[in-house]
């Protein structure tokens, strides 16, 4: 199954201040909305922001999550599922 994802990078708390202050479906839609796949926010933090699509299932995206990653890594980087547009 094709699965749409913001993938937040940059420095090492972008995902962790990313989530708090933005909504990752909302700001997937915005950028959809301007034609957008990837953008910066470049304020007092660095964001990276990319728009992906992956062949994957939940239990293999549980899997990844759960062996390959920790609390740590996820504050600087990490992929928030969005609801794709059609």
């Amino acid at each position: 199954m094709k699965k749409t994802f913001s993938y937040v990078s940059g420095g090492d708390f972008s995902a962790m201040t990313f989530s708090e202050r933005y909504s990752p479906q909302d700001f997937y839609e915005e950028m959809i909305k301007n034609n957008v796949t990837e953008t910066v926010i470049n304020d007092e933090n660095y964001i990276e922001m990319e728009i992906v699509e992956y062949e994957t299932s939940d239990e293999s995206m549980n899997f990844v999550r759960g062996t390959f990653l920790d609390y740590d890594n996820l504050k600087g980087k990490d992929l928030f599922e969005v609801k794709g547009i059609s």
